[in-house]
């Protein structure tokens, strides 16, 4: 059988076996792997065990590893040609909050929507939708070709979703206890005050970060990457008004698609203190507290940024006022070789399935992993995903298009072909 011809048997396994193929992703998503959550933790050994039986069947020496955290997966199958490695995490996100869901979050199904058909549930497109692509483009090349294609390991984890950058919880002190504000209001220091003064001074009025150093290790989007984004013709309007918004909000000087794709972020995800209930308690809260996330890029340094936040904010805080900190991640960026080979054989790869020319994109997604392939094992990752905007991924009801679905199955099964 020629390469054409193999591959083209391998893609109408595929197209053949769709609805089995949604069924056992079904399956996998009725687990509620949530790994944040202490309480969930039989359920991501559950979801770990589900996919070493999957990986068994079609042939893999597969088994899992225990951790100090959730369990890994590994998988191995020898075979010709190139050894890859493919990643894949199978915890998800927390579904809070629930009552903004249509349906139970882990019990999915395959709706009808005037865009097509979706998978809906938590999960569905992060991971475990887009970690089900690969393993049936394997499904189908075995049952084509009786063997897996050629030499891979597997490794599949469950804390993805429970670290992946860097990450900063913040507590304001201030007085001893909490204060009524007719007594000490006016004169006592006010910790919300301390702390919202200070984050609002996180970002000048041109959108760029304050913190000292911040920018050391960012590197400028070559030329051939920014032609390949222009040729995009990302629509900036409607990306912004899809989510009820018209004003990019980051750097002045860069296009969207750059501070999404290129450039780091501050942001802060999560503030409290004081009295947050119903009706009013006029208070003087003792302290207050914020979550400030960073996703970097290029060579940024997580550690030498974590210190340097910390002082930034240290350097602002008043008489009275103390602070706590609490780490929550310091991942680098990943940065891929593209001018690797294999990177223009899989952009080559996904142009034909999907019809129109792929390009490299960068991603403001945390996959720290990617990073660690490369810092401590010298391998590039290779980041290919079949998401899309709207899939509302960490959000209410998350989807994934049944397209994307099929067509991420098929584009594995070319990509294989090529990098075999």
């Amino acid at each position: 059988m020629t390469p054409d011809a193999a591959l083209d048997a391998t893609l109408a396994r595929i197209d053949a076996d769709l609805p089995a193929a949604l069924d056992r992703l079904l399956d996998l998503l009725r687990i509620p792997s949530i790994s944040t959550d202490p309480a969930y933790k039989a359920d991501c050994l559950r979801a770990a065990d589900w996919l070493v039986n999957d990986l068994r069947d079609l042939g893999f020496d597969a088994s899992v590893r225990p951790t100090p955290g959730h369990p890994m997966v590994v998988a191995h199958c020898d075979g010709p040609g190139r050894h890859l490695l493919f990643y894949g995490h199978y915890d998800v996100q927390p579904v809070d909050p629930l009552s903004l869901w249509h349906r139970d979050p882990f019990d999915p199904a395959i709706e009808e929507t005037p865009k097509g058909r979706v998978i809906r549930a938590r999960g569905a497109s992060d991971d475990k939708g887009q970690l089900m692509t690969f393993l049936e483009a394997c499904r189908a090349w075995k049952a084509v070709h009786g063997t897996l294609p050629g030499k891979l390991t597997i490794f599949f984890e469950g804390e993805e979703e429970s670290g992946g950058l860097l990450g900063e919880e913040l507590t304001i002190h201030a007085a001893a206890k909490d204060l009524h504000s007719g007594m000490y209001g006016g004169v006592a220091q006010n910790p919300i005050r301390v702390l919202t003064r200070i984050l609002a001074g996180l970002h000048d009025a041109q959108g760029r970060v304050q913190v000292p150093g911040f920018y050391d290790g960012v590197t400028e989007l070559p030329d051939a990457i920014r032609a390949q984004w222009q040729n995009l013709a990302f629509d900036h309007a409607r990306f912004l008004g899809d989510v009820g918004l018209s004003h990019p909000a980051g750097e002045v000087d860069r296009t969207p698609l750059e501070m999404i794709w290129s450039r780091p972020t501050a942001e802060v995800n999560g503030i409290w203190g004081g009295y947050t209930g119903d009706g009013f308690k006029t208070v003087l809260p003792a302290m207050a507290h914020a979550k400030i996330s960073f996703r970097l890029v290029g060579d940024q340094d997580p550690d030498a940024l974590r210190l340097a936040f910390r002082a930034w904010v240290e350097a602002q805080l008043p008489p009275d006022c103390t602070a706590e900190w609490k780490s929550h991640g310091n991942s680098p960026a990943g940065v891929m070789a593209i001018n690797d080979s294999a990177f223009e054989a899989a952009r080559h790869a996904l142009s034909e399935e999907w019809g129109r020319p792929a390009a490299y994109v960068g991603c403001g997604g945390s996959i720290p992993i990617a990073g660690y392939f490369k810092t401590y094992l010298g391998m590039d990752a290779m980041l290919l995903g079949f998401g899309r905007d709207d899939d509302q991924i960490h959000s209410p009801n998350e989807k994934y298009d049944v397209e994307s679905f099929h067509k991420g199955i098929r584009s594995w099964a070319r990509v294989l072909a090529k990098l075999r």
